[in-house]
Parts: structure tokens; C-alpha cells; sequence
């Protein structure tokens, strides 16, 4: 029972609400059935012995107000109104049936989108240790499981119920022993195949779990490392990696759904042959045929309605028992991610941006799962409109101290200043808004090179002008506008397959400056660029050094040659600042990276 209550906990309270209205409208149908099917006793009465209607108080009654005095005309009447009601009963099952659907597929969409949202509204850190693949299956294919073998099983669930129930209850009246019998053989064997295959439907539902989580690691690794795939000839165990969990992913949906529809061939065959014991149950205890020709029709009607009703339960609840394992996870997601949303905030008080500096005091930070310290109580001040320098061997805690000083890691403890007023949460996407970031790797999206610099902004907004002149800022005009056939419009392809690495990395610069950012932080943004064109776009940025603030993580110590001031890490400290040459006399360390850099450039050459 609890996966039922898990299945409606995923619903939001306006969901709910139209799950209920939904609900009403089946029980509409089915009791409207039961109606349709109630008509046929005095119809086929009245066939069967016209006489049947002086007898009877309410058809007599309807014959005097319909002011017919025909036995035959009445008779007709009364099949007219028997075959509307019928037609009425269907078209109700009809709407109720679209209703079902609608609501339940469009559950694909919210459910889908509210656990993006739960995802993206996660800090950053959280990241660190998540697996793309299984987020990107857990949006587009356990919720797909989730709505086609939970959701929508359970309104047919609720719809074959209701019928079911209806149906028997009609039975039961006219007929209680009959009915009982006919319910009780039915139920219960139902019920005895689903506890024979439970076992096989729980464990096939967790195969299938995991093979789709390594069907999905599969391909993602295999699209991701396309180079090294094929440079090391790859492609043949990526196949095997694929097709072994696709192969047991095919086979056990293959088998839930051979199991769901196990009984329904038997069944047909028995209930066939059911239709013949219960005219000889009806010839055994009544001796007039004129009696027994209604309750014959009418269990006719019902087992004709009562028999896929009954499917519909088994196959359902089969099929929502193979989901188990999709829906709790959903569920799990839904539940823990949900408490720990990370509030949004909006630009209410504009652009927060230093006029003056940013101050870091005494930052801690070590990585979840860590013993270690990665920053040991970090104290700089930047002041504003500067160029910056950040230098460092590889582990020193660079891209750590530029990914706290973007608000993406919150430190262990210390704090951030911007110019008097303390960086809080309620402050960050202010702060981030103020911020031009171009990271090592730069993300390309298959679209455009205009669409790509304006990387986020709705395509109704580009400012192309402002797009061709970040683009000449950082050199990369002349060839769009000289080599590329569609120009600005050239689609660069899936992360840029199109484009040397140089020409990525000078997008991403553009794209940052494309913000009009106050901070520009490189970094180590120009380490795909040779050293001609990393020094003519570094002059080109050094000009904007009066306009906005700009900090630079550097692979190379010709990058920071300009900076105003350039700090010193080594192992999560500040070992040292100043400029390059003042560093280059108070610092063996310093010496030692210009040193190693040196014989690394003496080596290449």
C-alpha cells in the first residue's frame, strides 16, 4: 500500500486536486454503466413478456406518460432509451478515459520539471560528487517509468475498480449468490497469479533500475570521450558496455508485460465457459424462460464489461510493482531535495559590485568527505578596478579560492567583503550577476556563434553589435566574418567540434564580456591559446582594467606580468603578493614556478 501513498505524495495539491476530479468523473462512469447495464433487464422483459408492463408499477407509469398505447411502440421506445443510455455510458467512459490520460501524461512534464528545478536550485557543491548521466536519466527516463508504469496503471487501477465493483454490485442485487460466486472465482484467482509472480515483478523491476543507470553511463561516456574512443579503438567495448544492460533492460520489460497480460487468456476462455454454467444455474432454479432471458443479458453485458475491468486491476498493479523501484526513487528525490532548496534570489538591489575592493577574511574551506583543508585561513584584499593576479602550482587551492570568491562554495568559516558590506546569501545573485567568468573549459552549445557569445539571453534580445565588438575585443572577428560561411550564424556543432580549442576558449571570453561584467575572472582562461595570441588578447584586456575589476588564475607567468598585484598560493596559503617583480625578489617559491616554466618552454622548443 505505502507505493500507492508514495505515488500520490508526488503529486503537488493542486495536482490533487485534479486527480479528484478525475476520480469523480470515473465513478460518474462507472455508476452510469452500471445504469446502462440496470436498463436491459426491463427492456429484454418487455420482449420476453410484453405483459410484463402492466405488471410492473414503473413501467406502467412511464407507458401512461409517454402516451403510447402500442405494446410494440413502448417497446421500441423503451430499447431507444436503453441503447442512448448506452451510448451516453460510453461516451462518459470516453471523456473519463481522455481525462485519465491527460492528467496522468502531463505528469511527465511537471514531475520532470519540478525535479530540474529541485536540482538546479542545489549549491554548487553538491555537484561535485553527482554523476550527470544519472541526473539526466532520473528527469527524462525514471520519470517516463514513473508516469507510463505508475500513474497512469493507477488511474486504470482506480477506472477497472470502479467498473468492477459497480458491475458486481448490479449483480448482486438481482442475483446475490450468483454474483458472489462469480467475484470470488474471479478475485481470488486473480489474486493467486499476482502473489505467484510478485517475487519475479520486485526483482525484474530492480534489473531494470539498474541496467538503465548503466545504459545512460554508458552512452554519456562513450559521447563524451568520442576522441579517445576512437584513438584507442574503443568503439567495440562501448557496444558490449551498452548492449549487455540494453539487452536485460529489453528482456524484463518483455516479461512484466507478459506477466501483465498472463491472465487474460485463460480467463476469456473461462469466462466463455462461465456464460454456460450460469444459463444452466438460471434454467436449474427458474422454470419460466421469460424470467431468465433478462438476468442472462444482463450477465451477459457484465461479464462482457467485468472481464477486461478485471485485466485492467491485474495489469496495473503488475505494472505499478515493476515501477517500484523508479517510483521510490522519485519519491526519495522529491523528499530530500526538496529540503534542501536553495532560496532564489532576485536582482532586487540592482548589481553588487566592489567601488573600492573585496576583502577575504581568514577563509576556511575544506570538500565534503575531506580531512583535509583545502584553504587555510585566507586574508587578501582586492581592490577595485585592478588587475589580479592569482599564481600557484597545481593543488594549491587557486580555483577553490575563485570558485568561493564567485559564491559558488561557501567557506567553512571567514567571510566576504564587498567594499563595507558583508557577502551573504540574500546578496549573491546580485553579486554573481556582476560577474564576467570564463572557467578552463568552455561549455559550447549546437547553436550559433552569435547564440553561444550571447550565451543565455532570449534570442529576441542579442545586441549584435555588442556581440561583434566583444568578439573583436578578443580577436576572433576576422575569422568569423572572413572563414566562416554563415558568419556570426555558423552553428559551431556539440561543444564546438567545429572550432579549434583557441577559438572556444576566445568565445568564452567573449561571452563573459558580452555581461558588461564589473569583475572579469579568468581562469587559467587562456591556456589553449599559443603565446602570440594569449599576449595579444591579454593586451586587449588589459585596457578594460579602468572599467571593471579583473582577476587571473594563470597557467602561465607571462599571463601576470601586468597584474597590479599578483598572490602567491601553496597548499591552501598565501605564501606571498606583490607585483611580478617584486615577487620575483622576496619569493624562492616564485622563483622557482618562473624556473620550472622556463625549462618546460626550454624542453617544447
Amino acid at each position: 500500500m505505502s507505493i500507492y501513498i508514495k505515488l500520490y505524495q508526488l503529486l503537488s495539491p493542486a495536482e490533487k486536486r485534479k486527480a479528484l476530479m478525475v476520480t469523480i468523473l470515473t465513478l460518474m462512469m462507472g455508476l452510469i454503466d452500471a445504469l446502462g447495464a440496470a436498463s436491459i433487464l426491463p427492456f429484454m422483459s418487455i420482449i420476453g413478456n410484453p405483459e410484463v408492463i402492466e405488471k410492473s408499477r414503473m413501467l406502467n407509469y412511464l407507458k401512461e406518460i409517454s402516451n403510447i398505447n402500442s405494446h410494440e411502440d413502448f417497446t421500441f421506445l423503451v430499447g431507444i432509451c436503453v441503447f442512448l443510455l448506452l451510448i451516453f455510458s460510453l461516451t462518459l467512459k470516453t471523456l473519463s478515459t481522455y481525462a485519465q490520460v491527460k492528467f496522468s501524461m502531463l505528469r511527465d512534464f511537471t514531475f520532470g520539471r519540478k525535479l530540474l528545478s529541485l536540482y538546479l536550485s542545489q549549491p554548487y557543491s553538491w555537484y561535485l560528487d553527482k554523476n550527470s548521466s544519472e541526473l539526466g536519466k532520473n528527469i527524462l527516463n525514471e520519470i517516463n517509468d514513473v508516469v507510463k508504469s505508475g500513474l497512469i496503471p493507477l488511474t486504470n487501477l482506480i477506472s477497472g475498480s470502479i467498473i468492477f465493483i459497480s458491475m458486481i454490485t448490479l449483480m448482486l442485487i438481482v442475483e446475490p449468490l450468483l454474483a458472489l460466486i462469480i467475484a470470488g472465482v474471479f478475485a481470488s484467482s486473480y489474486v493467486l497469479i499476482y502473489k505467484l509472480l510478485k517475487r519475479l515483478l520486485i526483482r525484474i523491476g530492480k534489473e531494470k533500475f539498474k541496467t538503465n543507470t548503466d545504459r545512460f553511463n554508458a552512452v554519456n561516456e562513450v559521447f563524451n570521450a568520442i576522441k579517445e574512443v576512437k584513438l584507442s579503438n574503443l568503439e567495440e567495448e562501448y557496444i558490449k558496455r551498452f548492449s549487455k544492460p540494453s539487452l536485460t533492460h529489453a528482456n524484463n520489460g518483455s516479461t512484466a508485460r507478459l506477466v501483465g497480460s498472463l491472465p487474460k487468456f485463460a480467463f476469456e476462455i473461462i469466462a466463455f465457459g462461465g456464460m454456460f454454467l450460469v444459463i444452466l444455474y438460471l434454467l436449474k432454479t427458474y422454470e419460466n424462460i421469460e424470467t431468465i432471458l433478462p438476468k442472462i443479458a444482463l450477465f451477459a453485458y457484465a461479464g462482457y464489461r467485468i472481464l477486461p475491468s478485471l485485466q485492467l486491476v491485474y495489469s496495473s498493479i503488475t505494472a505499478i510493482k515493476y515501477a517500484t523501484p523508479s517510483i521510490n526513487n522519485l519519491h526519495r528525490e522529491f523528499r530530500i531535495y526538496k529540503n534542501r532548496i536553495n532560496k532564489k534570489n532576485n536582482l532586487s538591489n540592482g548589481f553588487l559590485f566592489p567601488k573600492e575592493s573585496i576583502t577575504l577574511n581568514n577563509i576556511k574551506f575544506r570538500y565534503p568527505k575531506s580531512d583535509k583543508d583545502i584553504l587555510k585561513d585566507i586574508s587578501i584584499k582586492i581592490h577595485a578596478n585592478q588587475l589580479i593576479g592569482f599564481v600557484g602550482f597545481t593543488g594549491s587551492g587557486k580555483t577553490t579560492l575563485i570558485d568561493i570568491i564567485l559564491g559558488l562554495l561557501s567557506p567553512d568559516s571567514g567571510n566576504i567583503r564587498i567594499d563595507d558590506q558583508n557577502l551573504g546569501m540574500k546578496d549573491l545573485k546580485n553579486w554573481q550577476a556582476s560577474i564576467g567568468y570564463v572557467p578552463q573549459s568552455i561549455y559550447l552549445s549546437d547553436e550559433s556563434i552569435e547564440a553561444n557569445i550571447a550565451f543565455g539571453f532570449n534570442k529576441k534580445e542579442f545586441n549584435f553589435e555588442r556581440i561583434r565588438s566583444v568578439a573583436k575585443i578578443v580577436g576572433i572577428d576576422k575569422f568569423i566574418v572572413d572563414d566562416l560561411p554563415d558568419k556570426y550564424k555558423t552553428i559551431v556543432g556539440e561543444r564546438g567540434v567545429r572550432l579549434s580549442g583557441g577559438q572556444i576558449q576566445r568565445i568564452g571570453i567573449a561571452r563573459a564580456l558580452y555581461k558588461k561584467p564589473k569583475v572579469l575572472i579568468l581562469d587559467e582562461a587562456t591556456s589553449a591559446l599559443d603565446n602570440i595570441t594569449e599576449n595579444n588578447l591579454m593586451n586587449e584586456i588589459y585596457k578594460l582594467n579602468n572599467q571593471m575589476t579583473i582577476l587571473v588564475v594563470a597557467h602561465r607567468l607571462s599571463t601576470v606580468q601586468k597584474c597590479d598585484e599578483i598572490f602567491l598560493l601553496d597548499k591552501g596559503e598565501i605564501l606571498g603578493s606583490g607585483n611580478y617583480d617584486e615577487l620575483k625578489k622576496k619569493s624562492k617559491l616564485f622563483r622557482e614556478m618562473i624556473n620550472t616554466k622556463l625549462i618546460k618552454k626550454i624542453i617544447k622548443e
